[in-house]
This record gives structure tokens, sequence and C-alpha cells, in this order.
């Protein structure tokens, strides 16, 4: 009579697979225990895959799509194909929800996703069946296929799949910086109180400069001012007078008018 034994599929810690028979009445703490002792590892090292993980090289795709029931435009999904040419079905499929997804699609197979023809039907084709959709990689690439503990209503078990290696680095998101208020003098509105304020105290466009070298001598701009517009404006009648005055006195001197 032929023993019956529990098969556990584990990794060594080079991330070599192996197959490492227990007796039919292991518990799952004793296989456990058994692995951990003997230095096997469930998932392989780095790798964060299961011990039951398959993987396909691939080597051509499908594109196909998802209608979603609400108003969202249809999903991309790509069907995938290993080497094998005695499978006739896909091995796998992943959905690009994302610009991300998709970049990673591309990184993956060297195929740009908006080149490839559309296969629009809800199931993927078997392997001879949409040759004018097929499309083969530029570089294959391995997917990881680990089944999930659900089965189809025929009985076949389902997988998670994934990429083995990841090509694209998913950038962590950064902290978005406040953004500095825009300086008065960089509105229109600001600028437009400005000449108001200087028109109104008798200082052209022109003069402009002058007023800002009495305001701050080292400043070379108006937004180099640290200054609110308030007080600029609640300064510039002084300042106005001050130049006038400046203004008359040089008149007055012997090179003009002689003084009194």
């Amino acid at each position: 009579m032929t023993e019956h034994v529990i098969i556990a599929h584990v990794f060594t810690p080079g991330g070599i697979r192996v197959s490492v028979p227990f007796a039919d009445g292991a518990t799952a703490s004793d296989v456990d225990a058994a692995i951990a002792q003997r230095g096997f590892t469930a998932t392989m090292p780095g790798s964060g895959f299961a011990s039951d993980t398959k993987f396909d090289t691939i080597t051509h795709v499908i594109r196909g799509q998802h209608h979603n029931d609400d108003d969202r435009p249809p999903t991309d999904k790509v069907y995938f194909y290993a080497d094998n040419e005695a499978l006739q079905f896909k091995s796998g499929h992943l959905y690009l929800n994302t610009p991300a997804d998709i970049a990673e699609f591309e990184a993956q197979s060297g195929l740009k996703l908006a080149s490839l023809k559309i296969y629009d039907a809800p199931q993927a084709p078997g392997r001879k069946d949409a040759e004018r959709f097929w499309a083969a990689c530029k570089t294959p690439f391995e997917l990881a296929k680990t089944p999930n503990g659900r089965a189809n209503a025929n009985g076949y078990p389902l997988y998670n799949y994934a990429y083995r290696v990841q090509k694209t680095k998913q950038q962590p998101e950064q902290p978005q910086q406040p953004q500095r208020p825009a300086h008065w003098a960089e509105t229109e509105d600001g600028q437009n109180a400005l000449k108001a304020a200087l028109n109104e105290h008798g200082m052209p466009d022109g003069r402009a400069t002058d007023v800002l070298f009495q305001l701050d001598p080292l400043a070379k701009r108006y937004g180099d001012l640290n200054m609110t517009l308030k007080d600029v404006l609640a300064k510039i009648p002084a300042i106005a007078e001050q130049i006038k005055s400046t203004e008359k006195v040089m008149l007055e001197t012997p090179f003009g008018k002689a003084s009194e």
C-alpha cells in the first residue's frame, strides 16, 4: 500500500526551491517546527513570494480591456503567454489601473501599451485564437503565480499575479511644501496700488526707482522689500516730499536759480 505523505515546498537560504516530505499525520505545527529547525523558509529569501509560487517566462502579450459598471472609461489589462507553445492559454493577467502600472508593464515587456491592438472580449483568447492581437515582448520577463486559495466555477485554482522583479522604482510620495504667498509686488493689484500712490504724490512711473532707494538703498526691486504694501504706501507721501525738497534745493544752487 502506498504511504500518503505531505509535501512542503520550501527554499534554502540560497534561494533554491526544494520539496520536503512529511508523514500524512504531521500537523501544521510539526511542519513549521521542522522547516524552521532545518533552516528552510516558506518564501524565497528577499523575494516575498510564497513557496507554492510558480514562475513563467512571458514572451507574448495581448492587450484587453475591462468595462466598468459605472461611467468610468474601460480599464486596460494585459494577458500574458509563456514561451512554452504547449500551453495554449494565458499564464496570467494584470490590470493596468494607474500610470505607474502602465510604466511597469512597458519596462517589463519593452512594448508601448498604446501601440497594442485591443482585444475587446470578456475572456482571454487562446494562443492561436487572436493572432492579429498577438505581440511579442522585446524583453521577456518572469511572471509570478501564487495560488490565492480560491477556485473558479470549474474547480481550477485561482492565482494572484505579479512581476518577479520590479523594474521601475515606486517613488514615495513627497510631502507637499507649503507654497510661499506671492509678494505683493509680484501681483497685479499690488503693482497698480503702488503706481497709483506714486502718481498721486507726483512721482511718475520713471521715478519709482528713486522711491525704492529711499525705502531700502540695497533693494534692486520692490519684490526685495521686507515690507507690507500697507507700510510702503504709508511711507510714500513723506518720501515724495523729501525727493521734491531735495530737487528744489538742487535747482536753487548756483548751477540753477540763484538763491536769494
